[in-house]
Order: structure tokens, then C-alpha cells, then sequence
């Protein structure tokens, strides 16, 4: 026994469509996780933007009205005002200080203890009735970015489950498929060679498609085509092998006889002779 035939014989062959299936899986985790990479880079830069916009939608809103209040002691609506810029996304802290003696803050509003990982700071501007306003605070905005990596992983979860999803399904029906176009076939080619033999080169191999032998013909078909030329050949050597071993025993026949016949003409000629010499 061969050892493919020890092969099937113990069961152990990796099915072509199971290869195939592991192969796709694998590509699609691939490239899942490469675009899942540049999307979250992309949304990472995209929420920092935000956060950009934010404060610099902070610096236009906020910061006159919180000078003015500022300037009039007035703490209250200063107070109001950081509580109302605090509840835009992502701003966790602000402060208000004296302009000349910063560790002097006024007003502030905000977990001391969040991360900053944006730190801005907008000078308080007074114009009053003069000519020339003067700078007399300073307002400072912090921002966290641990919202932006609280959404991205809820995103990166979402995205790899939905793939995850995708990629099985998909992969369920590629395999679907392999297994009615290709694998099918060829458990059939490889049935039909394992029983070809000499007895039985009549028989032709077909496979049951809805292609073979049109146009549209395939690998499958080529591969259909190549066996049977092959069961043809086989057939016509073996004719000819047939043939050519009946010629041979025909001469070897006639040989035998020429051979006996020329040894009964000789014996009889030499039996003649002896008679004669006598």
C-alpha cells in the first residue's frame, strides 16, 4: 500500500475546503485588524480635533463674559459660567487667576484630580471706558482624554465584534460554496481514480455540472478532460499491446510450425540417406 492509500486508509486527510476556510479566516482577521488600526487612528484624530473645537468654541463663547464677570468680582456668575463651559465634552477642569500672581486663583471649577492631558490658557481682557484694555486674569481650560479612549473602546469592541460576525459568516459561506463548487468534484475525480483499473476503462468520468462541456468550461473541466484523455490512451495501448502480443504469438506459432516441419523434412531426408547408404 502507497502512501497516499495509507493516507485515507487511517482516516487523517485535511480537507481542502477546511484549509481553505482556515486560510480566509485568517486573512480576514488580518485585514480586520489593519483597518480596524486606521479607523481608530482616524477617530482618535478626529476627537482631538473635537477637543480643539471645543475650547476654541470656549475661547469665542466664554472668555469676554467670564473677563467681565471676573473684572466686577462677581463670582457667582463667574462660577455659573466655568460650570456651564465644564459640561461641554471632554473639559474636566478651569480656573480663574490673577493675571500678576498666578498661584492666586479666583474661581475654580473642575476635578483637581483629572487627568490634563490639553492644557490651554486665555488672558482675562478688560476695555472699559479707555482706550487701551489691559490684561488682568487669565483663564485656564484643561481637557481628559480618557472620554476619547472610553468611546474608542467601546468602538474598537463594536467594530471587532461586528467583524468578527461578518468574517464568520462570510467564511461559512465561502466554505458553503468550495464545498459545492470544487470539493465535491473532487472527492468524485478522487474516488474515480482510486477505482480505474484495467477492467474498467470503459467507463467514463462525468461530473454533475451545470458548465461541463459548455463554453464556460473551468479547471475542473480541463482536469475531467485530462483523465479521460488519459482512460483513452490507457485503453488504446493496451489494444495495442493486445494486439501486438497476439501478432507475436501468431509468428511464434507459425515459427513453431515451420520449425517442426523443416525437422520432419529433415528427418525423413536423413532416413532416405541411411536406406540408400544400407
Amino acid at each position: 500500500m502507497d502512501k497516499g492509500s495509507l493516507f485515507f486508509a487511517h482516516g487523517k486527510q485535511v480537507r481542502l475546503s477546511h484549509r481553505l476556510l482556515i486560510y480566509v479566516v485568517l486573512c480576514s482577521a488580518f485585514f480586520t485588524l489593519v483597518a480596524t488600526g486606521f479607523q481608530l487612528y482616524w477617530e482618535y484624530a478626529r476627537e482631538r480635533s473635537a477637543i480643539y473645537d471645543t475650547i476654541q468654541f470656549i475661547q469665542d463663547s466664554y472668555v469676554e463674559p467670564v473677563a467681565t464677570s471676573a473684572f466686577m468680582m462677581n463670582e457667582e456668575q463667574t462660577r455659573l459660567q466655568l460650570k456651564g463651559a465644564l459640561k461641554l465634552q471632554d473639559i474636566v477642569y478651569l480656573e480663574v487667576s490673577e493675571l500678576e500672581d498666578e498661584e492666586t486663583v479666583l474661581v475654580i471649577e473642575g476635578d483637581l484630580k483629572a487627568r490634563r492631558d490639553i492644557f490651554k490658557e486665555f488672558p482675562l481682557i478688560h476695555e472699559g471706558f479707555s482706550e487701551n484694555p489691559f490684561r488682568f486674569g487669565m483663564l485656564r481650560v484643561a481637557a481628559s482624554l480618557e472620554g476619547v479612549y472610553q468611546r474608542l473602546w467601546k468602538k474598537i469592541m463594536l467594530i471587532l465584534v461586528s467583524n468578527a460576525i461578518k468574517a464568520f459568516l462570510a467564511s461559512f459561506c465561502i466554505l458553503l460554496i468550495i464545498q459545492l463548487v470544487v470539493t465535491r468534484h473532487l472527492i468524485l475525480m478522487a474516488a474515480y481514480a482510486r477505482k480505474l483499473n484495467l477492467d474498467k476503462l470503459d467507463r467514463e468520468l462525468i461530473l454533475n455540472r451545470s458548465i461541463s462541456g459548455s463554453s464556460d468550461a473551468d479547471e475542473l473541466d480541463q482536469v475531467v478532460t485530462a483523465i479521460n484523455d488519459m482512460r483513452v490512451r490507457m485503453k488504446a495501448d493496451i489494444a495495442g499491446r493486445r494486439e501486438a502480443e497476439e501478432l507475436l504469438h501468431g509468428a511464434y506459432d507459425e515459427l513453431e510450425l515451420k520449425i517442426r516441419t523443416r525437422t520432419a523434412e529433415l528427418t525423413e531426408t536423413n532416413t532416405r540417406l541411411n536406406w540408400e547408404i544400407e
